[in-house]
Order: structure tokens, then C-alpha cells, then sequence
């Protein structure tokens, strides 16, 4: 019951984006639609995860299936693709390289912020530990200062040594 109530979460949101294809005069497939709404709809948390999430990776599992009408549609289509079949092999080559790189650019610097953010983190503990053990280090020396005065005037004084944490 789980999986049909997720998807058909997925269906309204699609739906929505369907609806608006309609309604706005914009040259924006119906998908992109249904993709931005449900992106906002997660992203706002009027929709949690999960709500979708496994409905949403059984589709991401059985994706190559949905390809297969497509590539038959252009089987079928050949005579009025193969005059333009060169230009169509270097567009998808190229775009498929510039997808890549994008991703590779933004992963990369998304994993730099983290590795920022880890190193700060640990240099703020670091610079905790080492005030903490100067500071520990200072009593300590005021005590025995203390203590070495005491005997230098021929008085015994009874000087605890105290860690303040």
C-alpha cells in the first residue's frame, strides 16, 4: 500500500507539471515542470522524503526499461533522422562531456567546503586542547612558584596542585 500511495504522489506532482505545460505559454516540457514542482515541494519540506523515496527508487531501478520506447520511436524514425545523423552524434558526445564536467566541477567543490569545514572544525578543537593545556600548565607553575616561596621564607605552605577543567 506504501509503494502505490508514493507513486501516487509522484503521478499528482506529474500531473501538476502536466497542468502547467498547458496552462503557461512557455515552450517547457511537461516533465521539467513536474520536476521543478516536486524538487520545491522537498526542498520546502511540504513534502518529506519520505513520502516518495521508495517509490522513487524502485523507478530509478527499472529507468532503463523506460528507454526502450523511445529508442524504438527512433528506429522508426530513421529516414528522417539519417541526414542529420552526424550532427545529432556530435551534439549528444559533446553534451554528454559537458554534463560530466559540470558534475565533476561541482562535486569537487562541494567536497572542498566539506574538507574546509572538517579541518576548521578540528583546528577549533585543536586550539581548545592547547588552551586548555597552557592554561592547566599556568596554575600548575603558579602553584609550584608558590610553594618554592613558602620554603625559600622557611614556611611550609600546603599548595594543592588544582586542574581546572
Amino acid at each position: 500500500m506504501r509503494y502505490i500511495r508514493q507513486a501516487a504522489v509522484i503521478f499528482a506532482v506529474t500531473f501538476a507539471g502536466e497542468v502547467l505545460h498547458c496552462l503557461l505559454p512557455l515552450p517547457v516540457p511537461a516533465g521539467i515542470y513536474g520536476l521543478v514542482i516536486l524538487f520545491l515541494l522537498l526542498l520546502t519540506g511540504r513534502l518529506p522524503v519520505s513520502a516518495v523515496r521508495e517509490a522513487g527508487l524502485f523507478l530509478v531501478e527499472i529507468m532503463p526499461l523506460m528507454f526502450i520506447p523511445a529508442a524504438v520511436a527512433l528506429m522508426d524514425s530513421w529516414e528522417l533522422l539519417a541526414g542529420r545523423a552526424v550532427s545529432y552524434a556530435v551534439l549528444t558526445v559533446v553534451s554528454t562531456f559537458a554534463v560530466m564536467a559540470l558534475s565533476g566541477r561541482v562535486t569537487q567543490r562541494l567536497l572542498e567546503r566539506e574538507t574546509e569545514a572538517e579541518t576548521e572544525a578540528e583546528a577549533g578543537t585543536k586550539a581548545e586542547a592547547e588552551t586548555e593545556a597552557e592554561t592547566e600548565a599556568e596554575t600548575e607553575t603558579e602553584a609550584e612558584t608558590e610553594a618554592e616561596a613558602g620554603h625559600r621564607n622557611g614556611k611550609r605552605s600546603r599548595v594543592k596542585k588544582v586542574k581546572v577543567a
